[in-house]
């Protein structure tokens, strides 16, 4: 009975600030599952856009790397967020599966390659006309490609 007067008079804790998803991220996300929530596309084979919102599967809200996040309806993303003590919820492992899944029906599947690049500052120009010419190019045949320049330290 202590127990159970200690927990209802114990503060929730505030849930940590929201860290905005960048637009870029965010747009890939979209376009990867073309709004189209996993969860109803593989457990109940509806195939349509949807309205919706992007979840993060660690619940971590301050976590906007692209593979912790999901495109999910409003009521399977409320399902996901939603704690209860006598329903099993939707884990991450189950929606990161059919969040794959339905990238390889929508063909998706992707590779992904980093690739990098230490010039000596010299030979900087001709170096960065051969990425930029390079970054060009992956342009015209794929959806996602990010340079980043950035000094050694």
């Amino acid at each position: 009975m202590a127990k159970k007067k200690a927990a209802a008079g114990a503060k929730k804790q505030p849930n940590p600030p929201r860290t905005s998803i960048p637009d870029t991220t965010r747009d890939l996300v979209l376009l990867r599952c073309k709004r189209q929530c996993c969860m109803c596309c593989c457990l109940r084979g509806i195939r349509e856009p949807a309205e919706g919102q992007i979840a993060h599967l660690d619940r971590d809200r301050t976590n906007a790397d692209i593979d912790n996040l999901v495109f999910l309806c409003l009521p399977c993303h409320t399902l996901y967020d939603t704690k209860g003590n006598h329903v099993q919820g939707d884990t991450p492992g189950e929606v990161r599966h059919y969040r794959h899944q339905l990238y390889r029906v929508l063909q998706f599947d992707h590779v992904e390659w980093t690739i990098t690049i230490r010039a000596d500052r010299t030979h900087y120009d001709k170096v960065k006309q051969a990425v930029d010419d390079a970054h060009a190019t992956l342009r015209n045949s794929c959806i996602d490609v990010t340079v980043r320049e950035s000094p050694v330290v």
